[in-house]
């Protein structure tokens, strides 16, 4: 090795020796000697003809020239510029970061250079020197290694630690990420291609000066760079957020101990100011900013009055800042800073109305009253009283009445004590009595003088419903009769859950049941639409036989028409078979009761696999085809899903489920499917339990009357000794970046995160998954929650807060919101993410929390969730097994 570094040393010498004979024997005309304390004037410019030759300045002040002015040719000058002119490959400037940073004593600290050529880009293989000033504290740790590679390309920087206060370095050729030999993803640092790093670390309290230099750059008021490093010897803990009776005083309590040996910190001084929330000072004064020192038991404490006493949060900022040190901008040195929070507490009332939109005459209002006590302290005394508007009539309520006072108008229901935080709900059944708009307005009052008000609009429309029934004149004993049904909706108001109702002589008989029969339409009828069915009867008495179709809505006839028919005794030729001979096909059952098949032109077909095991995804496809020639129109598709099966995720489009109903069916409607097209529905569920058949029964029905029925069963099977889990409901809906690919759940994952636990509001519901049941101590894994509106309107300022056990500590890389949300904001064990300004209704969020196991044991994780309209915490826990590291 010494060999190497003497032949590589006498290597440089020749190369030096020639290089500056070349300089040395570079021609030079008319070469005046001038003595060493004269100053050299630069060569006169050109004289033009047409002008005097300007008078030649000095470069620099001195004195006069001694000796003869030498005379030198313009094109031959004997001074050289440095740094010489501006080229393409130049380096511009260098940067280091991070400028000025505060860190505890004994730590060590990453100071990272970079330095820029001309074209934005980052050069590689540029040395860099590191200075620390002596005069400050620290030295220097280690610094960013070279590699053979660089000796290759020209690079004989050799990275160094010179000395504690100087050291030389190189920009890295290669991208390196810088662990610090720890698990914790959070302290990597990465160095990228054209940077270069050093570690400097301080015993004591202090300030390191770090300058930083490039001999490669050209501009020299670009090519140093300071850095400033405070050190501190401190640990505090600012105040807990804390719920007092409003119109109070509460004391605030910072506590500053050395981080070394847990002695106070006197005189430190911490800076309170309140940031928002109800009007609120700090005491003597009520002053909205105080600094207070930290006393002999290195607390500094001062007491926050409220103004007014309402409810309310106020949010105080607090800064600690270090006595007698300043930074590099000169203002006091603040090392730390923190947020609290103070809830005043109060009752309070909230109330909300809602009803539909639209109902005909006759037809039933539900209105669905909401009270909330959104405050901090029961309120007493809570009464709900809605005074009924002419127009409408009392039906029923659940609960019951407290007071029905008929002759006033009014209903009261006395609801007593109402709970921090709880609410409850009140259904009221009206029937509309007359056309018009009818508005309703509730008031809720409680002790103290609370008092809430909300009111809810319905427009009442006159029905104006036409029924047509087409049938035959006449017909055989015996004979299929067949009746057209044809529904028009001449009104300005849609018209739902209408229900059609037969009455037919004893004459004419149905296949399904005798007079009378019903079905509902299944769908609303819109403004100026109209709707065909069909029902079929067999001819078994002669004479006129006359069949009476009704429309109901809410019980009420909307409309009816009536239609007959003449049965006579005819016989068949001689010879001819009769029905029963030529074997005709018995009809079948009419898909609802009362109306005939009608046969329809679509192709319904529906896989699926043949077993699973209890746990696992199964997955059925639905394929809708429309053969030709024309278009099918009005198409509803029906899946009801039977037990075990539970479902987890479906296409989207399906209309609004309610929060709970796990069998509800899922309906899809289209308007229409062109010929030769074909219409795919997916539907996912997951088995809770063995069961020899498991089945999903689909049925289509169009506009024509026409239906398909199809049922796909699946045999469930025992599951694993540790079966593959799913997030309940939680499909991902936004294809992960390349920056979170890290973050995501694997497919292994997959296989092995917790159940989704959950809970509901009736307006909001939540759920909540972990992607992995069990975790080592330094290890990761992502915990998903997914917000759902499952009320009948949408939700304001939607807030969701995941709270962290100590057994693990949250990872901002990868911990996200919806789509276009703001980033979640970090304190200590909570992470609180921006509101959602509005979920609407079947509308739902996804969050994702990235947490890291730091200490074994049984990790419970708690998400709460809160809306204006449900100020009421909603809240899910999962359950994550942190073990010791291997």
């Amino acid at each position: 090795m010494d060999r190497l570094s003497r032949r590589q040393n006498g290597i440089l010498v020749i190369i030096a020796s020639v290089w500056m004979a070349g300089l040395a024997c570079a021609p030079y005309q008319n070469a005046t000697v001038v003595p060493p304390d004269s100053v050299l004037a630069p060569p006169a410019p050109p004289v033009l003809p047409t002008q005097p030759a300007p008078q030649a300045q000095p470069l620099l002040p001195g004195p006069a020239v001694v000796g003869p002015t030498p005379s030198l040719e313009p094109t031959a000058p004997i001074y050289r510029e440095i740094p010489s002119p501006m080229r393409l490959q130049d380096r511009v400037a260098i940067i280091v970061q991070p400028e000025e940073s505060i860190s505890p004593v004994r730590s060590e600290v990453i100071l990272v250079a970079s330095v820029l050529g001309s074209d934005g880009y980052l050069r590689t293989n540029e040395p860099v020197h590191w200075h620390l000033d002596p005069n400050g504290v620290g030295q220097i740790v280690d610094v960013c290694p070279g590699t053979f590679v660089d000796w290759l390309v020209g690079d004989f920087t050799r990275p160094r630690k010179v000395s504690n206060h100087y050291a030389v370095t190189s920009t890295s050729r290669r991208y390196l990420l810088l662990t610090r030999g720890t698990v914790n993803p959070e302290d990597d640092i990465s160095i990228l291609a054209g940077q270069t790093w050093i570690s400097v670390s301080s015993a004591v309290e202090g300030t390191s000066i770090v300058t930083a230099f490039a001999p490669g750059v050209r501009d020299w008021t670009r090519r140093t760079q300071t850095a400033r490093v405070h050190w501190v010897d401190a640990q505090w803990t600012f105040p807990s957020p804390a719920i007092v009776p409003a119109g109070s005083r509460h004391q605030l309590v910072t506590t500053v101990t050395r981080q070394s040996d847990q002695a106070p910190r006197v005189g430190w001084l911490v800076r309170y100011q309140v940031r928002s929330g109800p009007p609120a000072g700090f005491l003597p004064g009520g002053e909205a900013v105080a600094e207070v020192a930290t006393n002999e038991a290195g607390q500094a404490i001062v007491e926050i009055l409220e103004q007014q006493p309402v409810a309310g949060t106020t949010t105080i900022g607090m800064e600690l800042i270090k006595p007698d040190t300043l930074d590099s901008s000169g203002r006091p040195l603040v090392v730390g800073r923190g947020t609290t929070h103070i809830t005043w507490s109060s009752p309070g009332l909230t109330l909300r109305k809602s009803a539909p939109a639209n109902v005909p005459v006759g037809g039933r209002i539900e209105y669905r009253i909401e009270i909330a006590n959104p405050g901090d302290l029961p309120a007493a005394d809570v009464t709900v009283i809605d005074s009924l508007p002419a127009g409408i009539s009392f039906s029923k309520s659940s609960p019951e009445p407290s007071e029905n006072l008929s002759a006033q108008r009014e209903v009261r229901w006395k609801l007593g004590t109402l709970a921090a935080g709880e609410s409850r709900a009140v259904i009221l059944e009206c029937t509309a009595e007359r056309p018009g708009r009818i508005e309703n307005t509730v008031i809720a009052t409680g002790h103290g003088g609370l008092q809430a008000r909300s009111s809810a609009v319905t427009e009442v429309g006159a029905p104006s419903l036409q029924v047509r029934v087409k049938g035959p004149r006449s017909a055989s004993l015996n004979d299929t009769v067949r009746f057209a049904i044809e529904l028009t909706n001449g009104g300005t108001q849609p018209l739902p859950g209408l229900v059609l109702r037969a009455r037919f002589d004893r004459g004419l008989r149905h296949v399904a049941a005798p007079s009378p029969i019903e079905r509902d339409l299944g769908k609303t009828l819109q403004p100026g639409q109209t709707e065909q069915v069909g029902v079929e009867f067999q001819a078994v008495e002669k004479g006129e036989q006359c069949v009476v179709i009704e429309v109901l809505s809410e019980g009420v006839v909307l409309a009816s028409d009536r239609q007959c028919v003449q049965v006579m005794d005819t016989l068949p030729l001689e010879g001819a078979p009769s029905e029963t001979q030529r074997g005709t096909r018995p009809t079948e059952p009419s898909p609802f009761p009362g109306v005939s098949p009608v046969r329809s032109q679509l192709q319904l077909r529906v896989l699926g696999p043949e077993t699973a095991r209890v746990g696992e995804m199964i997955e059925f496809v639905i394929d809708l085809t429309n053969p030709g020639p024309g278009s099918v129109e009005n198409i509803q598709l029906t899946c009801r899903i039977e037990p075990p099966l539970q479902p987890r995720f479906a296409s989207g489009g399906f209309e609004p489920r309610r929060a709970g109903e796990v069998a509800a069916p899922f309906v899809w409607r289209r308007e229409s499917i062109p010929a030769n097209q074909t219409v795919q529905y997916r539907l996912q569920c997951t088995a809770v339990h063995q069961a020899p058949q498991a089945c999903l029964t689909v049925e289509v029905t169009t506009g024509e009357g026409a239906r398909l029925l199809e049922k796909k069963c699946v045999s469930v099977l025992a599951a694993e000794k540790e079966p593959p889990g799913t997030v309940s409901g939680m499909p991902s809906g936004r294809p992960p970046s390349p920056s979170l690919r890290d973050t995501l759940p694997s497919r292994r994952e997959l296989e092995e995160q917790t159940p989704a636990a959950g809970a509901s509001s009736g307006r909001l519901q939540l759920t909540i998954a972990s992607t992995r049941k069990e975790i080592r101590v330094g290890q990761t894994c992502t915990v998903v929650l997914r917000v759902a509106g499952t009320g009948v309107t949408p939700e304001r300022d939607v807030q969701v807060t995941v709270r962290l056990p100590p057994e693990l500590q949250r990872v901002k890389f990868g911990t996200l919101g919806p789509p276009g949300a703001e980033d979640p904001i970090f304190e200590d064990s909570l992470v609180r993410f921006p509101p959602l300004p509005e979920l609407a209704v079947g509308a739902s969020g996804e969050y994702r929390v990235v947490v890291l196991g730091v200490k074994p044991g049984e990790a419970q994780v708690r998400a709460e969730v809160v809306s204006r309209e449900s100020p009421g915490p909603i809240s899910a826990t999962t359950s994550i097994l942190v073990t010791e590291g291997s």
